[in-house]
């Protein structure tokens, strides 16, 4: 990634009535700008909860571009900080599952602990499925 812009570029955060959605869309190597995008996206999902303080959302992040992305454990941290706020009541992530089992491996104690349900998916279809019920 050149700058913050391209960073800015490489995620999208979206909400539609309950969902907020996270698509990544270009793979970040760099342990540092992973960070920093970790940061970047966060912020914008804590936006939409703050603008919606009295509402709750479930969340799909599409990871399926990342591959076998090396995320650092302090962008992991950043991840988990919004996962745990108390408004966010599902996640489906969606990716492949075998490139991304260390990530799931990093949250699912974390996510289940704070009572959350969070779902790995091959797609982006059984993941709306899945919000949907």
């Amino acid at each position: 990634m050149e700058d913050k812009d391209d960073l800015v570029n490489s995620f999208k955060v979206t909400v539609s009535a309950d969902v907020i959605r996270v698509d990544f869309l270009v793979r970040v190597i760099d342990p540092g700008q992973n960070v920093e995008r970790a940061q970047l996206a966060v912020d914008e999902v804590y936006h939409i909860l703050d603008e919606h303080p009295e509402e709750t959302f479930k969340v799909l992040v599409d990871m399926s571009t990342m591959g076998e992305s090396k995320i650092p454990t302090k962008a992991h941290k950043v991840y988990l900080s919004a996962l745990k706020r108390s408004q966010i009541k599902k996640v489906a992530v969606v990716g492949d599952f075998k490139k991304q089992l260390k990530v799931l491996a990093f949250l699912m104690p974390f996510i289940v602990g704070e009572g959350k349900k969070i779902t790995w998916f091959p797609n982006v279809a059984e993941a709306k499925l899945w919000l949907e019920n």
